[in-house]
């Protein structure tokens, strides 16, 4: 096997650049320098290096052979194989339902939507306030139906299809590369960080990868077709699945636009061929298109359109440094993405590979194949940067192009030491790349959920997750029972209902041993005197959340209180379609469908003050949610006061959007009335403190 000639000189050497990289790399990940200090070494250590080895020629000899043609590496035996499919398998599944503690919101709408479907298929192409695609929705709601709703199924889905993209992605390599590189490329998303990462959160995003690895193999396999029929037989087919992507994710219109060009690039000279592309192309297209423009669609993506009435010009170039920070180094806690505290999507050996890779391509910019992997990695950042918020998913794409750059690095480390075996310096590379990753997972990615302020930045339910653990540990003692999760006002989280399907009562014939209730925890005197055999759990105590937060009230059922409970389950099945409207509420649309759904249920929560105060808490949430009417919302919690059960958190409420409508007095009158409950857990108290301290 040939070796390039070892380079003469330290500056074209490109260990003596990985080197300076990985210093650099290692600092700005791991450690925590101050702003000014991170822009010297991001200029210093990265900058001036790329710049002045961009200067220079090519870090090795020229030859005639392109680099990534070279089989470096002796052939993987099975053992190889099966030892890489473990490890991406069982780094994918390991705690699959306690790594990331508890799902974040979104996750509870895909989970809300796809055990609808299961019960009853509906259709629909757009789903929720993002108008998020079907096909992930789809998927879930047949593994619901198989196995019922639940956690595990909820997470298993995106661990599967990560670990899929693994043997999708060395298919899809071995189109273009040959066998040497595509093993590379399968391990590096194997064992990377960003591959199996994704693989930990049940959203729509999650589908990009291995749809794209096929999409992209697809493109290879056509490139090697030579006769015309076989290559329309082809784009017939190939249409059909580039089409189908859209059904995905938003993000897919950056493969598509990828494809569409490389298709036309390749066809220029025979554009004949292209409407055999085109054409199926657009015929799967037709039903997201009609259904787009009969909904509406387009509202959320004008959201988080960065231009027009976005970010300032400022603010946008921030987003954008913020995305190439989280790839390259990770967001510091509480910014923006604050689960990903140990390192960024690629650890400091990763782009230190990238970036030797990248300077390949700049130095090989003659070779259609380097052009293609460039136009690639610009593409693939377009729906990030393109956007006023900084979400990790939106740049998935990029994943399939970033890895053959990061493998072009390695080679051009191996092939400039002669005297060492590439297997060996793989071995001696990738064993703490990997142990990075690994690290990263499983040690500050699930330790930063210890901490309450990451679980209500990236919209978690602290509480909801407390109480699945007390509501587990009541269904090993009681067995089945009914919880009630959707009283609470608030944006209908659903995660608790999706945790909690399986410890409920199935059948008609067998009688709950318990309910139990999610409220708020100044109800608690209330539900203790109506109650005395239930029991009280103070959800938040340790959260400062004004209002005192929530509890769960856990009530042994017996025949007395059986019309009690029916009361409450006719309440709670009237609420699902304001569930269902509030979830499906696009931002910017006319709000009152949302708010007529919730007065439709209204009878059914007449007859208990309780269940008054549920609804009249939820009917003003909603004025202020989705209005911000504030008179309708004090109107509506003032009824609720009047109707229902006189809590402390109610007087606090109307005490905060009086204060909030500049009348005085009415605010401190409710304060005061918040302060002086049988039971009060609110801040009202230290309100009446300060306004005598400062009057």
């Amino acid at each position: 096997m040939s070796k390039a000639p070892a380079p003469q000189n330290y500056f074209s050497n490109p260990w003596f650049y990985f080197f300076i990289f990985l210093t650099a790399n290692g600092f700005l990940s791991y450690g925590s320098p101050p702003s000014g200090t991170r822009a010297w070494i991001i200029l210093a250590g990265l900058f001036i290096p790329l710049l002045f080895a961009m200067a220079l020629k090519p870090l090795s000899p020229p030859v005639k052979e392109p680099l990534f043609q070279k089989e470096i590496l002796p052939p993987a035996s099975l053992w190889i194989w099966i030892l890489l499919a473990g490890a991406a398998v069982f780094i994918r599944f390991y705690k699959l339902t306690t790594l990331s503690r508890w799902p974040l919101y979104d996750e509870g709408f895909v989970g809300y939507f796809a055990v609808n479907l299961s019960q009853k298929w509906d259709w629909s192409l757009f789903y929720g306030s993002s108008q998020a695609p079907p096909l992930f929705i789809w998927l879930l709601s047949f593994l619901f139906k198989g196995m019922g709703p639940s956690l595990a199924g909820l997470w298993f889905l995106p661990a599967f299809l990560s670990a899929l993209a693994v043997p999708l992605g060395y298919l899809a390599a071995r189109q273009f590369f040959p066998r040497s590189f595509s093993f590379l490329c399968s391990l590096f998303l194997g064992v990377g960080f960003w591959g199996f990462y994704v693989g930990r959160f049940a959203q729509m995003p999650m589908m990009v990868l291995p749809a794209e690895c096929l999409v992209l193999g697809g493109m290879g396999y056509f490139l090697k077709q030579k006769g015309e029929a076989d290559r329309k037989k082809f784009l017939l087919f190939f249409g059909f699945a580039v089409g189908a992507g859209f059904y995905i994710h938003t993000s897919w219109a950056a493969v598509a636009g990828f494809v569409f060009l490389t298709i036309l690039f390749i066809l220029r000279r025979k554009l004949s061929l292209f409407s055999f592309f085109l054409f199926p192309l657009l015929i799967i297209l037709s039903p997201l298109m009609a259904s787009a423009f009969q909904n509406g669609y387009g509202s959320y993506l004008r959201d988080l359109w960065a231009f027009g009435d976005g970010n300032s010009l400022t603010a946008q170039l921030k987003i954008a440094g913020a995305y190439l920070r989280e790839l390259f180094w990770g967001i510091n806690p509480g910014e923006f993405s604050p689960e990903l505290v140990g390192g960024g999507l690629m650890n400091p050996i990763w782009v230190s590979f990238f970036l030797l890779g990248l300077l390949e391509l700049l130095h090989g910019f003659r070779r259609p194949l380097y052009r293609w992997l460039l136009l690639g990695l610009a593409l693939f950042l377009l729906p990030g940067i393109l956007t006023k918020t900084l979400e990790t998913f939106r740049i998935l794409p990029l994943l399939p192009v970033l890895i053959p750059v990061c493998v072009l690095g390695f080679y051009r480390l191996a092939l400039s030491m002669s005297a060492v075996r590439p297997w060996l310096l793989l071995t001696v590379l990738m064993i703490p790349s990997a142990g990075l990753d690994f690290y990263h997972l499983l040690g500050p990615y699930q330790k930063v959920w210890d901490s309450p302020v990451h679980w209500k930045n990236s919209l978690k339910s602290i509480e909801r997750s407390r109480a699945n653990e007390i509501l587990r540990a009541v269904y090993v003692k009681r067995g089945p029972g009914c919880v009630f999760s959707d009283f609470m006002p608030g944006f209908s989280d659903q995660t608790l209902d999706l945790s909690t399907s399986s410890l409920k009562t199935r059948s008609d014939s067998l009688k709950p041993a318990w309910a139990a209730c999610l409220v708020n925890i100044n109800y608690q005197h209330y539900l203790s005197q109506k109650f005395p055999n239930g029991k009280s759990y103070w959800l938040s105590p340790d959260l400062s959340v004004p209002d005192g937060g929530m509890m769960l009230w856990v009530l042994p059922l017996d025949p007395s209180q059986q019309e009690t409970f029916a009361g409450w389950q006719k309440a709670s099945l009237a609420l699902k379609p304001f569930i269902f409207q509030s979830l499906s509420y696009v931002h910017g649309r006319p709000w009152r469908q949302v708010l007529e759904a919730l007065a439709e249920a209204e009878p059914s929560f007449r007859g208990d003050p309780l269940l008054r105060s549920f609804y009249w808490e939820k009917m003003a949430d909603t004025y202020l949610r989705l209005g911000l009417d504030f008179p309708a919302a004090i109107r509506s919690l003032q009824t609720g006061l009047d109707e229902g059960v006189p809590s402390a958190h109610l007087y606090y409420r109307l005490g905060t959007l009086y204060a909030v409508s500049r009348e005085n007095a009415k605010s401190q009158t409710y304060f005061s009335k918040a302060a002086h409950s049988p039971f009060n857990q609110t801040n009202a108290s230290q309100f009446l403190a300060g306004r005598e301290k400062h009057p």
